[in-house]
Formats: structure tokens, C-alpha cells, sequence
């Protein structure tokens, strides 16, 4: 994999099962989110990059304001402690993917902070996109 996109795509083929329904480049007003999980009635959105990783968590914390849980997912050999704080600081999740899998090394708690009316606007907007 060599780029954002292939990653994006890897991931949510790894992501998708019988028990959610998986979103790429789920719109949201002015943006698209990379990936959106849908599961258990939970909205789980997840930004990929593989470089650029203060833009990065700036995204997904802009997710958490419509979301239950929001998680940055990067290259493996890309990790640091750093982006481990940070993202922990702010209430997100962290996956690392390989060239053959992933791995979940933070799961955020459920989001409380979510705004009620932005949030049943995206889940609206997925229900009628796809």
C-alpha cells in the first residue's frame, strides 16, 4: 500500500462484517469522512492518513461532535508515543494497519460529548446515501 486511498479501502474491507454496514467517504456538510462503521447503532468514524498527523487529529476530533467514538488509523512503522498522548488527550481511538492487518492499540470511551442535532443529521444523511 502506498497511498491514503489504498489504505482506506484495505481497511474497510478488513472492517466490514454481517453485523455493520461500512461507509467510505461518508459526507458530512462541508467534509467527508474517511470511514464510517455503523454498528450496533453506534456511529464509529475513522480518519486515514499516512502522513500529516496534526491535521489528522485535528479531523477526528472535529468527527466527535457527530459521532460515538472517532479514531485515527495510520501506517504501523508510522506510530509514536506522541500520537499515542495526543490522541488519548483528546478522546480518540487509534488503529495501526500492516500490510495484512490491523490492530486497535486505543479504544476511546464512548463519546458524551456529541451534539444531538449534528449527530441524527449524519446518521439521516448515511441512511439515505447508502
Amino acid at each position: 500500500m502506498n497511498n491514503e486511498k489504498s489504505y482506506q479501502t484495505f481497511l474497510a474491507q478488513k472492517l466490514n462484517s454481517n453485523e455493520c454496514k461500512v461507509i467510505l467517504e461518508a459526507p458530512y456538510k462541508h467534509k467527508r469522512v474517511d470511514i464510517v462503521k455503523i454498528e450496533e447503532k453506534k456511529i464509529i468514524c475513522i480518519e486515514v492518513k499516512i502522513n500529516n498527523f496534526s491535521n489528522l487529529l485535528f479531523q477526528a476530533a472535529q468527527n466527535l461532535v457527530f459521532s460515538d467514538f472517532s479514531y485515527i488509523a495510520i501506517p504501523e512503522k508510522k506510530y509514536s508515543n506522541k500520537i499515542y498522548k495526543k490522541a488519548k488527550e483528546l478522546s480518540l481511538g487509534i488503529i495501526l494497519i500492516t500490510d495484512k492487518n490491523y490492530n486497535t492499540i486505543l479504544t476511546p470511551k464512548q463519546n458524551p460529548y456529541k451534539i444531538l442535532s449534528f449527530y441524527n443529521y449524519f446518521k439521516n444523511s448515511l441512511m439515505r446515501c447508502h
